[in-house]
């Protein structure tokens, strides 16, 4: 056991710059599931609306403002376009993942939800979810239903450590065989723990796989905070 079927990895990304951890994150679950991987970058209507209102300001360098137009909008997506595309290609072609990039526009967990189909891994990084007023719990309830598993990439790389899976109960067997193929392709251990033994973890990690029941008890800030001790990636799978 692997990953639901059908195997398809969504990537989820928004108005955050560094998308690198996420399209890494991303890529890994794509190869471990051998999937395709299809990646959503959202050009937030939201900020279109914005635009070219006359409060609209952009802060530059020194803290210069300037009008905030549709056009600059534009220039802007068309950038992270090109950088998601150059790092996509890269990234996909180490691994042989088959990819495709879509720019939709709207919002982007409205959008993921557009497209998300039964056993598909979402990847989004945190910074969206709470834009989305959603947070972390949110965003797996909205999305666990139908997804696999919603996987919420590491805000900065600390490669070396193990893929922890957490549990001792409902969902442990999925958090285990999740953590095993991520650790099968990218040649890190793992290890099986229970709730208090992730709370006592020493070492850092780099992929923490946790049924939604254990952050439900232990709490989702309680949960990030530990998350962001390790330095892992979150992925957080159905019970």
């Amino acid at each position: 056991m692997t990953i639901r079927e059908p195997r398809r990895v969504l990537l989820g990304l928004g108005m955050e710059p560094d998308m690198r951890h996420a399209i890494e994150a991303a890529v890994n679950f794509a190869s471990a599931a051998k999937s395709t991987l299809l990646c959503l970058l959202v050009e937030q209507q939201s900020l279109l609306n914005y635009a070219g209102l006359p409060f609209a300001k952009a802060y530059g360098p020194g803290g210069f403002a300037s009008t905030l137009t549709p056009q600059r909008i534009e220039l802007h997506f068309n950038r992270l376009a090109r950088s998601a595309e150059k790092a996509l290609a890269e990234s996909c072609a180490r691994t042989n993942v088959n990819w495709q990039m879509t720019r939709p526009q709207g919002e982007t967990l409205e959008e993921l939800s557009l497209v998300l189909e039964q056993g598909d891994v979402v990847v989004i990084n945190l910074r969206d979810l709470l834009e989305a007023g959603k947070g972390l719990l949110g965003a797996a309830r909205l999305f666990l239903d139908t997804a696999a598993a919603v996987v919420v990439p590491a805000s900065a790389a600390r490669p070396g450590g193990p893929v922890i899976a957490v549990g001792d109960g409902p969902g442990t067997q999925q958090a285990a065989a999740i953590a095993r193929g991520i650790g099968q392709v990218t040649g890190t251990r793992i290890e099986i723990v229970d709730a208090s033994g992730f709370l006592h973890l020493q070492d850092h990690a780099s992929i923490v796989v946790a049924p939604l029941g254990i952050v439900e008890t232990m709490g989702e800030a309680e949960f990030l905070r530990h998350i962001t001790r390790t330095g892992a990636t979150a992925v957080l799978v159905l019970e």
